[in-house]
């Protein structure tokens, strides 16, 4: 018996939304903004039904120009209901107004998780000192020592402004 891949028409019909809606979700698009509640029940509802998310052809356009900026951090790893995964510091490598590299984690449990996450990254240093971004992973590289670039979200003007100076 062949197993059916889950694909998005069958989650979209699941939690009743329009196909769209949930592959604009899914695929991260830019410049759509949908509510929190409905981002997080599409991304529970895929990760229930064992979406496989490799099936996505994501492209991370970046919407800023990445500088380099080293500075310290502690990072806490929380899964999409919101429970913490692990914790432990970083730093960064480069940054932009809405995303940035880190690398060199040094994580308690030593793991990131499998599944969808997001994390809370405290500035330890530098300029941006005491400021904590929530941000959702895009990319991951072994090439030259493991690196993660993160996109920023729910930002407030006051965290764009102290990137703007930084940046």
């Amino acid at each position: 018996m062949k197993v059916q891949q889950v694909r998005i028409g069958h989650i979209a019909k699941e939690i009743k939304m329009s196909y769209s809606l949930v592959c604009k979700i899914l695929n991260n698009t830019p410049h759509f903004k949908p509510s929190e509640s409905t981002r997080l029940m599409v991304l529970r509802k895929a990760q229930e039904m064992g979406f496989n998310y490799s099936s996505l052809r994501r492209i991370h356009r970046r919407k800023h120009t990445r500088v380099k900026h080293q500075s310290a951090g502690d990072i806490v790893i929380k899964t999409l209901d919101g429970e913490v995964f692990d914790s432990g510091t970083f730093v960064t490598e480069n940054l932009s107004r809405s995303g940035a590299c880190i690398c060199k984690p040094e994580l308690e449990r030593g793991v990131f998780p499998a599944e969808p996450f997001y994390c809370d990254l405290k500035m330890t240093d530098g300029p941006l000192r005491g400021h904590t971004f929530k941000g959702t992973p895009v990319r991951l590289t072994c090439e030259k020592g493991f690196a993660m670039g993160f996109k920023f979200t729910d930002m407030s003007k006051d965290q764009l402004r102290n990137l703007a100076a930084v940046c």
